[in-house]
């Protein structure tokens, strides 16, 4: 979910174009996504021309997103892929001799938000030749990467701690995020390991997101509210399946008002076919349904037959059912907590949610709310299909559609609800019971807010005060609940994130009911603007760090002075995303991943800043090749920590909020020292080594170490033995034992 692709992305590569001979033979071209950088745009685009007098006829293929499989003259599209590729590149280039396409988020709007994406065009033209050259606006593609360079030498470095002045105590919480996943469902044969490994952690704080690309596992009422109507299918796609239910007091299914297997138009209670549906689907449903008080149609070709591929050429056929039940005063609701229940109580019971104050973050609302016409998803979710889907969300904010900003309340209300309160009554007065009795403290309302949804700080804020005040109505009468807001990207720049909290934190621009909910903002770190193409260039996350540390968080925190001083930080998702060497197999990544997190803490934490940002969390429990890899602190086949599992448990478990912090200092810009004494007199080193190279670090007093490095790899820290010194290898993070000298 995160914006981090931008951490390893800033040297242009792009594919040579490909030139061939002949009319109507293709010829086709790559370019990378130009993104926004701060100060500037990474201005990228991709020119087609064909040599005269041919011009450019046909875009025979045109995706924006992850990579395409096959190849020139046989691609296929991928899973991520923006809805009006080929539209826009037709508009720019079919019927002329040179087009330029510029692949960005403006040009094409963002289909999966987080992911490298790239440009892949084919096209052919009326005669002569077709060629596709990839470049970059002048001024605006930084130098290629100079050659690898050896590693450096070993170094070796003094660490000293002034034990007997104590400079503040920890504030911070070390902590992680957890995003809703396949492999997190009960299904999974990962999913009892992954628990149990996140139970250990015994971690506070903890976020959790089910976010947009699986709304089947956060959107608790995918369809809207329909009154007499009872509709199913919106969805169903072929090889899905539509069930159609009128519940306890509904009576039975009376009669099947419409089903099209094809194409339609309207919404539930207003449908109509369109050419190229079949009349076979609604007997074949009458035939199963009627008389029944629940029932399943399968969206299959056998079933009801192929209909016309005529209208609407590569549209998804669609099965629609519109039916009324015998008790003709039952209005419908489309609640559904059957997928949502297992992975949010799973999460809930291994963070102690119960003792321990949490963070969830049901960060994707209903698109129905924003768009009246279009709402689909998804109706298949596995742990093998993954559960995504692409473009589910559609509309622009603050919430307009289906009742707008107050039905969004409503609905946050009602779902905050069900696990705080053990139910909640529906649009139409029906009770709904739970059981679930979660002591749900904190509420942080949305991810990520400007690139979903098209949301500005003001419509942000209207979206914001809504659910706060629904949130109050439904579940939380005596206002007991702390709000989290904002949650921006990474890719946000200092002047945005500051722009942004100077108008949120601005009181007045927040409804009457809203104003005292401004207990926390966030927003996000992930490095960006560095280039990694070899393990040595890893040690620019640390210099990322130092940059975040000194200047946005002041700068920040210079606004929540001013405007809302009692307000705090949320650091709630922190971490890299990949490497441009050696894949995701190189466990050196993992190793600096691990400790680029553990050093924003620990920056954080003994900084005079410290207290204000109460929350760093690691980005994110589980993640897979099929959306961010790099991200995940998981290994995605056996269920085991990876070194960034491991590094953030050896923190968590090291060092507590409330412990002592004193003067230290390294002797090494390399290395990062920081001492501290807890509770029970105990005194320890946190290191971490930030280049790659191996370092000596003389420690006096050290007398024993817990290391995550690449010996360790997906295991816990080892343990060594000292005297006086420790061996650190590249990017290493270790927590030293020091003798208090009263033994």
């Amino acid at each position: 979910m995160a914006s981090a692709w931008l951490g390893t992305l800033v040297t242009v590569v792009a594919s040579a174009g490909h030139s061939f001979s002949g009319a109507g033979t293709p010829f086709c071209g790559t370019q990378i996504d130009g993104i926004t950088t701060p100060g500037s745009i990474l201005a990228t685009y991709l020119d087609l021309s064909c040599n005269l007098p041919g011009a450019i006829l046909a875009t025979d293929f045109a995706s924006y997103g992850s990579v395409p499989s096959g190849q020139c003259g046989a691609f296929s599209p991928p899973n991520c892929d923006a809805t009006n590729t080929s539209v826009v590149v037709k508009a720019l280039c079919d019927g002329v001799t040179t087009c330029r396409i510029w692949p960005n988020s403006t040009t094409f709007g963002d289909p999966c938000f987080g992911v490298k994406k790239v440009l892949e065009v084919q096209a052919h033209c009326s005669s002569g030749d077709g060629v596709a050259t990839p470049g970059c606006a002048a001024g605006a593609c930084p130098h290629p990467p100079p050659p690898p360079t050896p590693p450096p030498a070993p170094v070796t470095a003094t660490v000293t701690v002034d034990w007997g002045t104590t400079t503040g105590t920890v504030a911070t919480t070390p902590t992680l995020q957890v995003v809703a996943h396949s492999l997190l469902m009960r299904e999974s044969t990962i999913h009892d390991l992954l628990f149990q490994r996140l139970t250990e952690l015994n971690a506070s704080y903890v976020r959790y997101v089910p976010w947009l690309p699986t709304p089947l596992l956060g959107v608790a009422e995918l369809e809207p509210p329909s009154g007499t109507a009872l509709c199913a299918g919106e969805s169903v796609t072929e090889g899905a399946v539509a069930t159609l239910s009128c519940g306890s007091t509904g009576g039975v299914i009376e009669e099947i008002e419409f089903a099209s297997f094809g194409f339609h138009t309207g919404t539930c209670g207003a449908y109509s076919a369109l050419p190229g549906y079949t009349d076979l689907a609604k007997t074949v449903v009458k035939l199963q349904c009627l008389g029944q008080e629940s029932c399943q149609v399968a969206a299959s070709n056998e079933l009801l037959s192929s209909p016309s591929k005529s209208a609407l050429p590569g549209a998804a056929r669609r099965l629609v059912i519109q039916a009324r039940c015998s008790n003709k005063t039952k209005q419908h609701t489309y609640w559904n907590f059957s997928l949502i229940d297992d992975m949010m109580l799973d999460y809930w019971t291994a963070v102690d949610g119960q003792s321990r104050p949490q963070i969830p973050n049901f960060s994707t609302p209903p698109t129905w709310l924003y768009d009246s016409t279009s709402w689909g998803y998804n109706t298949d979710c596995t742990p093998s299909n993954g559960c995504k889907m692409g473009g589910y969300e559609k509309g622009t904010a603050p919430a307009s559609a289906h009742g707008g900003l107050p039905a969004l309340g409503d609905y946050y209300g009602r779902l905050l609800s069900w696990y705080k309160n053990g139910g909640f009554v529906d649009e139409y007065g029906e009770r709904w019971e739970s059981s679930h009795r979660l002591n749900i403290t904190i509420w942080e309302v949305y991810n990520e807010v400007d690139y979903e949804h098209g949301h500005t700080p003001d419509s942000y804020t209207q979206d914001f005060d809504a659910i706060v005040q629904g949130i109050r109505t439904h579940a939380d009468p005596n206002n007991t609940i702390a709000f989290a807001g904002m949650s921006l990207p990474n890719i946000d720049d200092t002047n945005t994130v500051v722009e942004w909290a100077t108008y949120f934190l601005n009181e007045s621009n927040h409804a009457p009911g809203a104003r005292d909910a401004l207990q926390y903002i966030g927003y996000h770190a992930y490095p960006t603007n560095v280039h990694i193409s070899t393990p040595n260039d890893l040690t620019q996350f640390f210099e990322y760090v130092d940059s975040f540390v000194d200047e946005k968080i002041p700068a920040v925190q210079a606004v929540i002075d001013k405007l809302s001083p009692a307000t705090k930080t949320f650091l709630d998702e922190c971490g890299t995303t990949g490497p441009l060497f050696g894949g995701l197999t190189d466990p050196v990544y993992w190793v600096a991943s691990g400790s680029y997190w553990a050093y924003l803490w620990a920056r954080v934490a003994v900084s005079p800043r410290g207290s204000a940002v109460p929350v760093v969390g690691q980005s994110q429990f589980m993640d897979s090749p099929d959306r961010e890899p790099g991200v995940t602190m998981m290994n995605w086949e056996t269920g085991e920590g990876t070194t960034k599992y491991w590094v953030t448990r050896l923190v968590i478990e090291s060092i507590k909020v409330g412990d002592a912090f004193h003067p230290s200092n390294s002797s090494s810009s390399a290395l990062f020292a920081a001492g501290f004494t807890g509770a029970q007199g105990f005194r320890r080193v946190l290191l971490i080594n930030k280049r790659n190279v191996n370092t000596t670090v003389l420690v006096a007093g050290a007398t024993s170490a817990a290391i995550v490095d690449e010996a360790s790899n997906e295991k816990p820290a080892r343990r060594v033995p000292l005297s006086g010194q420790i061996l650190l290898g590249p990017y290493a993070t270790a927590v030293v034992d020091i003798s208090s000298g009263r033994e």
